[in-house]
C-alpha cells in the first residue's frame, strides 16, 4: 500500500514545478527525458510501472512533465478520496479538511532546486542568497 500523503504532496510539487517551468517559458525542460526520468524515479515501483504501461499502450513516447503531472494529479485525487473515506467516523473527521493544492508542511524527500531566493530578514536588509535542496532520493 502506498503512503497517500507522500503521493499527494509529490503530485503538488510536480504540479508546481510544471507551472513554474511553463510560466518561465522553459518548454524544453518540460519535454526533456531526463527530467521525466527524475520525476518518475521518485514514485513507488508499481506506480512507475503504471505510468510506463500508459505511455507504452498509448504509443506516446513523447510524453512530457505536463502529461506526467496530469496523470499523477489523478492518482493523488484518488488517494485523497481514499483518505477522506477512511477518516469518516474517526477523530480526524473533526478536523477541517484541506483541499488538494492547499496542503502545507514538509514534502518529505521530494524537494527541487528552484534556484536562489533572496532573504529580506537578514540584519541590515541584506540580500544573502539561500539555495533550496536539490532533488533528493
Amino acid at each position: 500500500m502506498h503512503h497517500s500523503e507522500g503521493i499527494i504532496e509529490y503530485a503538488t510539487l510536480i504540479s508546481n514545478l510544471v507551472n513554474v517551468f511553463a510560466s518561465l517559458g522553459y518548454q524544453h525542460d518540460l519535454q526533456t527525458v531526463s527530467n521525466m526520468r527524475l520525476a518518475l524515479e521518485k514514485l513507488p515501483p508499481d506506480l512507475q510501472m503504471r505510468w510506463n504501461e500508459l505511455v507504452t499502450n498509448g504509443h506516446r513516447q513523447d510524453s512530457s512533465l505536463e502529461d506526467f503531472s496530469d496523470w499523477l494529479q489523478a492518482i493523488a485525487d484518488a488517494h485523497e478520496r481514499r483518505l477522506a473515506t477512511a477518516s469518516r467516523g474517526s477523530s480526524d473527521a473533526q478536523r477541517p479538511k484541506q483541499r488538494f493544492g492547499q496542503r502545507q508542511g514538509n514534502a518529505g524527500s521530494f524537494a527541487v532546486n528552484t534556484g536562489t531566493q533572496r532573504r529580506k530578514d537578514t540584519p541590515g536588509g541584506g540580500n544573502q542568497g539561500v539555495s533550496n535542496e536539490r532533488w533528493s532520493t
